[in-house]
């Protein structure tokens, strides 16, 4: 059963307690983020997953219209990897946008997590709900 943990204008965040799984969905409000609001949201969400443990995510970005700049995919690299260095989380998948400026900018940030020595998380992007949520269960 899935259980509501946050809901703004921009995304809603659920958490599966019998899989252990956190999934976040971004509304198409998103394209209104400005970074601030970016970050706040980035912090919950942070937050959110090191308070529950989850060891897989998934993250659907079909609505989200943010682009994430170089500047804020480091910023959210580095409070990230917070939780990332627990050890906690193993995989992330994440069902990404057919709008190719937010698809680059979502796999660019994925590419910084995969780069930081002291992440052990998969991450994995899918165009199909069905095929993320079958490999986190893997």
């Amino acid at each position: 059963m899935k259980e509501l943990l946050y809901k703004s204008i921009y995304r809603k965040i659920y958490y599966h307690r019998d899989k252990n799984m956190m999934l976040m969905n971004y509304f198409e409000a998103s394209s209104g983020y400005s970074d601030e609001d970016y970050k706040k949201e980035e912090i919950i969400f942070r937050d959110l997953l090191d308070e529950k443990g989850a060891i897989s995510c998934y993250v659907d970005t079909l609505n989200f219209n943010y682009i994430i700049t170089p500047e804020i995919q480091k910023w959210v690299t580095e409070i990230a990897n917070s939780v990332l260095r627990e050890d906690k989380l193993k995989k992330l998948a994440v069902l990404v946008s057919e709008n190719l400026f937010t698809d680059v900018s979502v796999r660019q940030m994925a590419d910084k997590f995969e780069e930081a020595e002291e992440n052990t998380c998969q991450i994995q992007h899918f165009t199909s709900k069905k095929s993320a949520i079958t490999w986190l269960f893997e």
